[in-house]
């Protein structure tokens, strides 16, 4: 069969005159590489309205040729070949060279790639785009396609098989179609075509197809999705969709399952469902057996502004009840206390670098002035701070300074030392550099924001709320060993 193939091939060929014979194989029958209208144009020196109307006069030449019983062969080898490869078929040696050799019974190599050419011109013609061959007169599948037969945003698998297989597309090529040109993703017996759904759209597909409450990252790992735990907890939260079903899990509101806020607001509710007060064991009990929230959680947090605890039962806080900090100046890292200013003293990380807002001690809040449930602002020459304490957090916190950091050219590891007026909304900010050559006083005056340390131990006694025989203990305790390294370093008694 190879040999009548390949001779009845040259006969066609013989039968078309130059230049449309160099036409027709470089462009009409190339399916690898066809020519374009320009290149051709330049090489044979006509215009490319010329190499159109070649290209078509040989189309027609060969349409009459093809109508001789001895061609007959030629018809029927392109119509098994396109059976085998459907209306579109990948861009893959392999599958076409099996295609090939079903149809002819000789591999593409035997046959020479002019002659399997021919044969796809006739049995499309095929056309390369996106990696896919495509018949002429099919338009590859897409998307939208398959969003006709969303459900809830939602493909069955069979179903988009049966669709894509009734379209034309061979069986063996449907999954390659739907995840490498599509796109689609298959969780369970679902697809899900991200294409045309919008961020929460899509989330809530994922959600809807795996079928029960999911973690960040069970999701972000079945999904395959290129994102931060970070930013997927943020885009879940958003969607008005999805619900937090417990401190770790999503799901969809749809499922009618209680939706969890967070420890604090958790607390609330189970609270006020018995009328305002109840006991904090009991209260841990449920919330463990309803949420998954640890017990310890819920200890933890009946410390924070909005509760309170007294003999082992736990309510919510009036407005007339009296707030106990349980923490001094003396305990809190970093803070130094004047008469009108308060420092505060910390090392940057990675968190400050990228954005995020961070905890700072309850002592220094209440040194600010600052209450539960509030927050209040300081103008600095490098941008604004911001303090609020949410009578849900655990502890005070401070706005993002990232683009104080960046202006500053801090980087990780760096002192930074914030000065706050008491009597006014305004802050200065003074990086932290000591040199070797820097005295313990002028050390200590950089690190704490106290000037004129005559006798320094009185002065840094008085600014942590601490016994001066207790200072350099407290200074280590809290965790301001560098503080307590120079404050060593002078005369104590100076």
């Amino acid at each position: 069969m190879a040999e009548k193939l390949v001779t009845l091939f040259k006969q066609i060929l013989d039968q078309i005159p130059e230049p449309r014979k160099t036409i027709f194989l470089e462009r009409t029958i190339n399916y690898k590489n066809p020519s374009t209208l320009q290149k051709l144009g330049n090489k044979l020196e006509y215009s490319r309205e010329g190499i159109r109307l070649f290209e078509n006069e040989t189309k027609l030449e060969i349409s009459q040729l093809l109508k001789n019983d001895k061609y007959a062969i030629f018809k029927k080898t392109a119509q098994t070949l396109s059976n085998e490869l459907g209306n579109w078929f990948p861009d893959n040696p392999k599958v076409l060279n099996d295609a090939v050799l079903a149809a002819t019974g000789h591999t593409i190599e035997t046959l020479s790639e002019p002659l399997v050419g021919f044969l796809l011109y006739l049995a499309g013609p095929y056309k390369l785009k996106d990696s896919w061959y495509a018949k002429v007169k099919h338009e590859l599948p897409t998307a939208k396609d398959l969003h006709k037969l969303a459900k809830n945003d939602l493909v069955v698998y069979q179903d988009a098989y049966k669709h894509l297989t009734k379209m034309g597309l061979k069986p063996a090529f449907v999954d390659q179609m739907l995840f490498k040109r599509l796109k689609c993703l298959r969780i369970n017996d679902y697809i899900i075509v991200k294409s045309g759904l919008v961020g929460h759209q899509y989330l809530s597909a994922l959600v809807r197809a795996i079928g029960k409450p999911v973690t960040v990252m069970e999701l972000a790992q079945m999904a395959q999705l290129p994102t931060t735990a970070k930013s997927l907890l943020n885009a879940l939260s958003k969607s008005p969709e999805i619900i937090r079903l417990s401190k770790d899990h999503w799901g969809l509101k749809e499922w009618g399952i209680d939706e969890y806020k967070g420890i604090a607001d958790a607390m609330t509710e189970e609270i006020l469902k018995n009328k305002g007060v109840m006991s904090l064991k009991e209260l841990a009990q449920k919330l463990y057996e309803k949420f998954g929230i640890k017990p310890s959680s819920v200890y933890s947090y009946s410390g924070i502004p909005r509760f309170i605890v007294s003999n082992g039962i736990i309510s919510l806080r009036k407005q007339k009840d009296v707030l106990e900090v349980k923490q001094s100046i003396t305990e809190a890292k970093g803070v130094f206390k004047t008469s009108n200013k308060v420092n505060y003293l910390f090392t940057i990380d990675k968190n400050h670098l990228r954005g995020s807002g961070f905890a700072i001690p309850k002592a220094l809040a209440i040194a600010l002035k600052l209450e539960p449930n509030s927050k209040k602002s300081w103008q600095t020459k490098l941008g604004e701070i911001r303090i609020y304490w949410s009578d849900a957090g655990l502890h005070p916190s401070a706005g993002s300074i990232k683009k104080i950091a960046e202006k500053l050219g801090l980087k990780e590891g760096d002192l930074i030392r914030i000065e706050f007026e008491l009597n006014k909304p305004v802050a200065f900010i003074h990086p932290v550099k000591l040199t070797s050559k820097a005295s313990p006083t002028d050390a200590l005056t950089e690190l704490t924001g106290l000037n004129n340390l005559r006798k320094p131990l009185e002065a840094i006694s008085q600014a942590i709320d601490s016994e001066p025989e207790l200072c350099l203990a407290a200074l280590t305790s809290r965790g301001d060993k560098l503080v307590a390294k120079y404050l060593k370093g002078v005369r104590l008694d100076a």
